[in-house]
């Protein structure tokens, strides 16, 4: 590669590189206050490990002494390895569930009903419902659940565990337990967020003494 072919190409990584990170980090922000889509480039913390790969690269490009040339690199390799492990594990500890783990239960001209797994620590999963708003790339989900019912280890009774959902009115959804048992619950249309949540959850038989 010539010359001038690899200083082009290091000054281009060297843009390139923080602007990965200030993407991920305003797509947290975003994601953090509900906004579906921009979960898919919210990773900061591995968009950092990457950041710092790319600097090394550019620095292997644009610098000419060997040796300080070689530290660079291999410190910034690193760091980037570092980085990207504490980053998984800290992705896995403060995500509750996987986003991409979802089912669609119900969609309105403006609401989607949505659940997930999250999978406990010390008992059965958990089966929790959310409500989106349907508006586009703008589209929000709510931040807190409104039912969440759980799947204990024990055989104790299946009024625990979840059957379907789905929309009952403009905003209320009707939640059904696997033995037939019904509860209805509004939400709000702005926060998505019901001002009673159903909670079959902290008591159900996994979690009780």
């Amino acid at each position: 590669m010539r010359r001038i072919d690899r200083r082009w190409l290091g000054w281009v990584l060297v843009v390139v590189a923080p602007l990965i990170v200030a993407v991920a980090v305003v797509a947290d922000g975003f994601a953090r206050q509900g906004y579906v889509y921009a979960r898919a480039f919210a990773f900061p913390l591995l968009a950092v490990p990457l950041a710092v790969g790319l600097l090394a690269l550019s620095a292997h490009l644009l610098i000419r002494r060997r040796n300080l040339r070689l530290f660079l690199v291999w410190f910034s390799v690193v760091a980037a390895l570092l980085g990207g492990c504490l980053g998984l594990q800290a992705s896995a500890f403060l995500t509750t569930f996987d986003p991409g783990d979802r089912t669609i239960l119900a969609d309105t001209p403006r609401f989607r009903l949505v659940s997930y797994r999250a999978e406990g620590l010390f008992a059965g999963s958990e089966t929790v419902l959310r409500v989106q708003s349907r508006n586009g790339l703008m589209s929000r989900e709510g931040l807190i659940d409104i039912a969440c019912f759980s799947d204990p280890y024990r055989t104790d009774g299946n009024e625990w565990i979840f059957g379907s959902a789905t929309f009952s009115g403009e905003t209320e959804i009707e939640a059904v337990a696997e033995d037939g048992t019904t509860w209805r619950i509004s939400f709000d249309a702005v926060s998505l967020a019901a001002p009673q949540p159903l909670d079959r959850c902290t008591d159900a038989p996994a979690f009780a003494d």
